[in-house]
């Protein structure tokens, strides 16, 4: 309240949410010539008998004459402060009329019985009390409110007073604003005044349009309460006039209760699901609110396979398309809700594709209570003893939503009955372990799906799998534990989904997020960010078959030993494509170590990984591995900054290999004690290692049309160090890359039947054999282009095993050497 045009008063508006009533009480008299007022109120014959229901209780004392009000306020013998004051105290043009509101918080010290207010002088005064009076914002309403209680001093001092008063002093001011009026049903405004003679002459302005007037007053100074009803004139910013025509009015506060309908519930219906081979699905649906009316608006959404489509309801109906690449073969499940506005409320239902309803809703809340019948989110079940009664065979196909908010979990819900159930979080649920050792969910059998759910602080690893076909998608896992997999177990179970889930700070002794001893799992589209194995493994522990890891991101996971981002151990044909691997650190394979048959890891981006030991991005052993089109960068280890290879039959093609730094052998490749590797169409530079950006020790590796560039190496190799038996080293470009002593593009050492062929060597540099040097046992080097490199001895080719080499048909010119000698031996 207050008069803010001419006063400039500041002016506070409380605002109540809720099933509450807001009640005014005059509880004493006006008073002069006064040094200590007492008042009674009984709360029980007012009918407020339940302190449970007690919302708030707010005490407003009014005055004028003389200066500010200095007093002691008790109630029921205990002293309560203010907490808030207001004043009008500005002169009416020659005559000052000063006036004031003082307001107390009495919730704290009331009681449903008798209650004592004595309002106490603490000094000498003239001030003439106004009947102070109660608002009692009270929890007793079967409708829902909001509640505006505005509150100020605005003494109104109309022209025709004989004071000289101008117009601007015939007006108060309020602002109502940010009201909803959607399900509005009735809106009632009260306005408390006093006045120095009475109430007669005056108006209420509501939205600038006159409304009525203040109620008058039987004695001068009495308390006015005026009740209208502006249901029909309230909107979203309102602004309430209280004027003075004829005589003197104080303005204390107004109270504006709007009351609304309740929310209507909702149903959805399916009318049909038509399929077109090849293009889409359509998916025609029907809402209805409780008394089979369609709905004016609103919006539906259907989420399938982890994605959502939406269209708007015109006339109750909406339909939406499907396309064919968000389904997969079989039968998909449409959770399809409609979501309304303030009128309407949400509702939901599950079809599968083929037009067959999936089963009944359920929900879970905070709030919930096992008297609920959980079918609707304002009826819903509590978490214990939802999933207690949903394990019983009449819930299958069920599905569960769990509504927004934190639940601390105290038990293992075990499902072993066979059911197929669908378990989704609803906006932000958050289920907490509190670091007991237990599970959240134990799946032994059925067909379970966990959907957008957060887990956090279990002990014990939050889902234990051994069911076949389960599908966990869109959770959240942060600072969880356990032994084999820090947020989930897949034990000995079949064609499991973990999809778009994000793994957070979990740790685990194998598999920091996950531990796969499965077949046919695919994990897809999951962030893994800091999680940790005491042993092995950061993220992923795969002793799987068949497992797909693909489209993921990997960000500084680190294990102890093997894998800091996967270790894949014994398996067979897992394939690891699309991801992103940065900042992962381990002993051996610093994002990935895998042992075993079969791998195909392409298409992935590896960066500032590290291995303490060998494999700064990938470590391999094992048979028929593929290494295809991968980005390198940046990677460290002591050996095989990028890739390590001690197995059979690798092929290692298409990557580009850069930046990568090795403290001892192999700055991008290090074979050792490989055999039949294959190391082709690679783009290999600016990698460093004291020996070779590709090092060669094993059987049978072949090195071919390869472009390596700008690669150093601190002693010996500076493209490729050869110490194996039968290599051969075809059809590659070699340039640029420089070795600190021997062999600039080659240093063949010790190694035996060495092939160098029809590559093309130029510009590179080192101090003995600019281009090769050999110190091997039956090596061949023919048909090669070499120009162009520098070295102290040997230009282009340092030979010390030239009694058993075949050097014939290469292109040998301008390889500048100290001694002249382009080739020595």
């Amino acid at each position: 309240m207050g008069n803010s045009f001419v006063n400039k008063n500041n002016m506070t508006v409380r605002v109540y949410d809720g099933k509450n009533t807001a009640t005014i009480y005059p509880v004493s008299e006006y008073s002069s010539g006064w040094s200590q007022v007492v008042s009674n109120f009984n709360a029980a014959e007012n009918g407020i008998n339940d302190s449970n229901k007690i919302v708030e209780v707010l005490f407003y004392q009014g005055y004028n004459w003389n200066k500010k009000l200095n007093i002691l306020l008790t109630v029921n013998n205990q002293t309560v402060t203010p907490i808030a004051s207001y004043d009008d105290t500005k002169g009416f043009a020659t005559y000052n009329y000063p006036s004031g509101v003082i307001v107390y918080n009495l919730t704290n010290v009331f009681n449903t019985n008798n209650n004592v207010i004595n309002v106490t002088a603490l000094e000498n005064n003239s001030n003439v009390l106004y009947p102070g009076y109660l608002i009692v914002i009270y929890a007793n309403n079967t409708k829902n409110t909001k509640i505006f209680l505005a509150e100020g001093a605005d003494m109104l001092n109309p022209t025709s007073s004989g004071y000289g008063a101008t117009s601007n002093y015939t007006i108060s001011y309020t602002a109502f604003n940010n009201i909803n009026t959607a399900r509005l049903n009735n809106t009632v405004l009260n306005t408390i005044t006093a006045a120095a003679d009475d109430n007669t002459g005056s108006a209420v302005l509501m939205n600038n349009q006159t409304y009525g007037s203040l109620s008058t007053t039987t004695n001068n100074h009495e308390l006015s309460i005026t009740s209208l009803n502006i249901t029909n004139i309230v909107n979203g910013t309102n602004t309430l006039q209280t004027q003075a025509t004829n005589d003197n009015i104080f303005v204390m506060g107004s109270v504006l209760t709007l009351t609304y309908n309740d929310i209507k519930n909702t149903t959805i219906t399916v009318n049909t699901i038509t399929t077109t081979v090849g293009k889409q699905s359509s998916v025609t649906v029907t809402v209805k609110d409780v008394t089979g009316e369609k709905v004016s608006n609103g919006l539906v959404s259907i989420l399938v396979n982890g994605k959502t489509y939406t269209a708007n309801t015109t006339n109750g109906t909406a339909n939406i398309k499907i396309p064919v690449s968000s389904l997969k073969t079989g039968n998909n499940i449409l959770s399809i809700t409609y979501k309304g506005n303030d009128v309407y409320g949400q509702s939901s239902t599950t079809y599968y594709i083929n037009g067959t309803k999936y089963g009944p809703v359920y929900y879970v809340a905070t709030n919930g209570t096992s008297s609920n019948n959980g079918r609707t989110l304002q009826t819903p079940w509590n978490y214990t003893y939802a999933f207690n009664t949903i394990r019983n065979s009449i819930y299958n196909n069920s599905l569960i939503y769990i509504i927004n908010g934190t639940y601390n979990i105290n038990s293992t819900v075990l499902f072993n009955n066979g059911l197929t159930l669908k378990v989704i979080g609803y906006n932000n649920a958050v289920l907490n372990g509190n670091n007991k050792v237990i599970n959240t969910f134990n799946i032994q059998n059925g067909v379970l799906s966990i959907e957008k759910l957060t887990f956090k602080n279990f002990a014990n690893t939050p889902i234990l799998n051994r069911a076949n076909n389960t599908n966990i998608t869109g959770n959240t896992f942060i600072n969880n534990k356990g032994t084999n997999g820090g947020a989930i177990s897949i034990y000995n179970a079949n064609n499991a989904l973990v999809t778009s889930n994000t793994f957070q700070n979990n740790t685990a002794r194998y598999g920091g997020a996950i531990y796969v001893r499965g077949n046919n799992t695919n994990i897809n589209k999951n962030t893994f960010i800091k999680n940790n194995a005491n042993i092995s493994s950061g993220a992923i522990y795969n002793l799987g078959r068949n497992t797909k890891i693909t489209n993921n991101v990997f960000t500084n996971n680190k294990a102890s030993t093997l894998g800091g981002a996967i270790n894949n151990w014994e398996t067979i044909t897992t394939t690891i494509t699309g991801n992103k691997f940065t900042g992962n650190i381990a002993n051996y394979g610093g994002a990935v170590y895998y042992r075993g048959t079969g791998l195909k890891l392409n298409n992935n981006n590896m960066t500032s990984n590290t291995a303490c030991v060998s494999g700064g991005a990938v470590f391999v052993i094992g048979t028929s591995n593929n290494i295809t089109n991968n980005n390198f960068t940046s990677n460290k280890a002591k050996n095989g900054a990028a890739i390590n290879n001690l197995g059979t039959n690798t092929y290692i093609q298409g990557n580009m290999i850069k930046y990568n730094t090795a403290n001892a052998t192999g700055a991008a490749i290090n074979n050792w004690n490989a055999i039949k590797a294959t190391i082709t169409n690679n783009t290999i530079h600016h990698n460093q290692a004291q020996y070779g950006a590709i090092y060669l020790r094993g059987l049978n590796i072949t090195v071919s049309f390869n472009n390596i560039y700008s690669n150093k190496a601190t002693i010996s190799g500076g493209a490729i160090f050869n110490i194996g038996t039968n290599s051969t080293i075809y059809g590659n470009t070699i340039k640029n890359n420089n070795a600190k002593n021997y062999g600039g593009a080659i240093n063949n050492w010790n190694a035996k039947n060495t092939r160098i062929t029809n590559n093309n060597l130029t510009y590179n540099n080192a101090s003995y054999g600019g281009a090769i040097n050999n110190r091997g046992t039956n090596t061949t080097i023919t048909e090669n282009t070499i120009t162009g490199n520098i070295a102290v001895k040997g230009g282009a080719i340092l030979d010390t095993g030239y009694k058993t080499t075949t050097m014939n048909h290469n292109t040998i010119k301008n390889n500048p050497t100290q001694n002249g000698q382009e080739v020595t031996h």
